[in-house]
């Protein structure tokens, strides 16, 4: 039996029921949780270590934690205003450490201000360990947690002048070390993966001539685990002399290969010619297999995310 979510407008949670052999999804359930007099959203939903379910989001501008078993029973909910003004909170990325804490992080923005946050929560007590704040920081994503002493962390800086990789105290919250990537106009990590002791990056690379998109490629990066770049490399158009506008959406390891998702226009700048791309390299970054979907549809979409079909 398998479970998938996804969130939709008001509506916080939506679950389908998979039978085992049925691939026709004819049982399923629709569960609505919340409050309809409140402005609520889901982003995220993860699988506790305990068989239950953690979503995240936001309910009137504060940061919502809701934990439910998977029948969808409510088992508590929290919320917290880390910010307490009008801005618009955004909820990125949630994940369980291997000691049962929540990490989360996002960014808010308020009259164009943009504010990257990280925090701590403890589930057992329901309450926040500790908030890391830092300005002009977008969306921030939570590397997986392999590290004895700290969180890392990675984003970019508003307006993506630089990737940005944030090491974070585990115990006290205090940002140890800020690395930045520049390697041209405009880059933007998105997506992590850590193998054989490596950390492995992908995102945005933008080599900025006429317009914020003219030379936006799909980038892959090489780190040790000290924050340490190997290489970065560049994908699927020529990176100084073509237009293309491709944006990373997921990475992935599958059949000890790193696969990366992107969309965006192969052969200009227009946000309602997109297409879907599909990639795979090699540990060292070298290109195994490359495929272009043309889809020919006539508004913008995004290709956010890749799942196996085991």
């Amino acid at each position: 039996m398998t479970f998938g979510f996804a969130s939709a407008s008001i509506i916080d949670l939506i679950a389908t029921q998979e039978g085992t052999g049925d691939k026709n999804c004819d049982d399923h359930f629709l569960l609505i949780y919340g409050d309809p007099t409140k402005a609520e959203q889901s982003h995220v939903i993860i699988p506790t270590s305990d068989s239950q379910y953690y979503i995240a989001g936001v309910s009137d501008g504060e940061l919502l934690i809701v934990k439910f078993k998977s029948n969808g029973d409510t088992l508590w909910a929290v919320t917290s205003d880390i910010f307490e003004d009008n801005g618009r909170i955004i909820l990125f990325d949630l994940k369980e450490d291997r000691s049962g804490f929540l990490i989360g992080s996002g960014y808010h923005r308020l009259n164009n201000i943009l504010t990257g946050y990280v925090y701590k929560f403890d589930p057992l007590n329901k309450t926040f360990l500790w908030v890391v704040k830092k300005n002009n920081l977008g969306p921030l994503e939570i590397v997986e947690d392999v590290y004895p002493d700290k969180y890392v962390i990675t984003g970019f800086v508003d307006n993506c002048d630089e990737g940005i990789i944030l090491e974070i105290n585990k115990d006290t919250g205090v940002v140890n070390k800020s690395t930045a990537l520049k390697i041209g106009g405009c880059q933007e990590f998105n997506s992590s993966v850590v193998v054989d002791g490596f950390l492995y990056l992908s995102g945005r690379y933008t080599n900025r001539t006429i317009s914020s998109f003219d030379r936006m490629r799909i980038a892959l990066s090489k780190f040790d685990l000290s924050g340490n770049e190997i290489w970065t490399k560049l994908y699927l158009q020529d990176a100084f002399n073509v237009n293309a506008r491709v944006y990373e959406g997921d990475l992935n390891i599958f059949n000890d290969e790193i696969a990366i998702l992107g969309w965006g226009d192969h052969d200009g700048i227009d946000a309602n010619n997109m297409d879907v791309f599909l990639m795979a390299t090699d540990f060292d970054g070298d290109i195994k297999w490359a495929k272009r979907y043309v889809l020919n549809p006539t508004y913008s979409f995004r290709a956010l995310t890749m799942v196996t079909n085991s």
